[in-house]
């Protein structure tokens, strides 16, 4: 449950001062010894509403009023409202001789921005009812609650199943343990395939549940962050459709793909299969990671860290189990690498066509919800 930290000030009671910052931060303190002092003659018995960054919940409030304003702000960041009305917002270490030109009333609601200057600018005017109405709950809501209703649960595992079928079927993870595969059973046969293929798929898990671990403590902090991914799902998405035409799209270049072939020939037991799957997995990553960040990030703004944890294991649990089926079958022998390979790339153009569409969907649902 969020705390928070009241401090009175002599100020107008109508004045609520919602601050965003680290209460061990310089600026913060500065301009509370500001509103407690300079300010105090001006809006008697108003207060100031202290929203800590070390709670996780409150990153996301700052991370969600910058996506808002659609501006880089700095900290502190100052919601100032009269008689519950949003009047400006306030951000960065902002002197004393600056407040009256802040507190200037005029329409909409200006944001005003000290950088790194110090100098005192208005980046913008919101004057939209309904974005200031967004704004307003922003630096009013006490609480964000978590997934707490069917609709919201279902909304999510949306998201994830989608990413789920985009990231299961993608040509480049199949591709490259096709090869492994075909590798390991023509150089030590079928009987370690079992135990080489479970290696390596274990370390495509590792790799991407820690990785989403990390990143979902990390992009709550990134402001910005779904555009530079819904972007980055577009491109994706472009180049997997493109690589449907008849003259296909090189994605990989020469020295990558020498890098993967020679890493999986030097594989001949789990242990190097397992370090094999790591290498490959972080090399890929820039060609087949989109869904899976999009997920992450869809889902660090939606959900407890805890819940978050629970849904990426989920999903990373669920993506591998067509290559655990793929292993299964070639040890038991029904079917041939060569029957994999063959398949795939006679599959590939609607493979790639699922994978783009699917990259378009969500790069429109991080739009909406990230």
């Amino acid at each position: 449950m969020l705390q928070l930290t009241t401090v009175k000030v002599d100020a107008n009671e109508n004045f609520r001062f919602y601050v965003i910052s680290c209460n061990t931060c310089e600026d913060y303190v500065k301009i509370t010894k500001i509103l407690e002092t300079s300010l105090k003659e001006h809006y008697p018995n108003g207060t100031i509403i202290f929203y800590d960054l070390n709670d996780e919940e409150n990153i996301k409030r700052l991370r969600l009023i910058m996506d808002t304003v659609g501006e880089v702000l700095y900290l502190p960041l100052i919601g100032i409202f009269e008689n519950h009305d949003l009047i400006v917002i306030v951000s960065g270490a902002v002197s004393i001789e600056d407040w009256g030109k802040i507190m200037e009333k005029g329409e909409g609601v200006p944001v005003y921005v000290a950088g790194i200057n110090h100098i005192l600018e208005v980046k913008t005017v919101i004057s939209d009812r309904e974005k200031i109405a967004t704004l307003s709950e922003l630096f009013t809501k006490s609480h964000f609650d978590d997934i707490n209703n069917w609709h919201d649960f279902v909304s999510l595992l949306c998201v994830v199943v989608i990413g789920l079928i985009v990231g299961m079927f993608d040509p480049c993870v199949f591709g490259v343990f096709a090869v492994l595969l075909t590798l390991v059973y023509y150089k030590v046969g079928k009987v370690f395939v079992w135990k080489i293929g479970l290696a390596y798929t274990s370390a495509l898990f590792a790799v991407h549940f820690l990785l989403g671990i990390f990143l979902l403590n990390v992009m709550p902090y990134v402001p910005f962050i779904k555009y530079a991914l819904a972007a980055f799902a577009w491109v994706s998405a472009v180049l997997r459709i493109i690589e449907n035409r008849e003259r296909p799209l090189k994605l990989f270049p020469s020295t990558l793909i020498h890098r993967i072939s020679t890493t999986l020939e030097q594989v001949a037991d789990a242990k190097k299969s397992f370090i094999a799957g790591l290498s490959t997995d972080f090399l890929l990553l820039y060609f087949s990671a989109a869904p899976y960040f999009i997920v992450v990030d869809i889902i660090s703004n939606r959900i407890a860290f805890i819940q978050g944890a629970l849904f990426l294991l989920f999903y990373n649990l669920v993506v591998i189990v067509p290559l655990v089926v793929i292993v299964i079958c070639v040890h038991r022998l029904v079917f041939k690498t060569k029957d994999l390979k063959k398949f795939i790339a006679k599959k590939k153009g609607l493979i790639n066509s699922v994978n783009g569409l699917g990259l378009i969907l969500l790069a429109v649902l991080v739009l909406h919800m990230g």
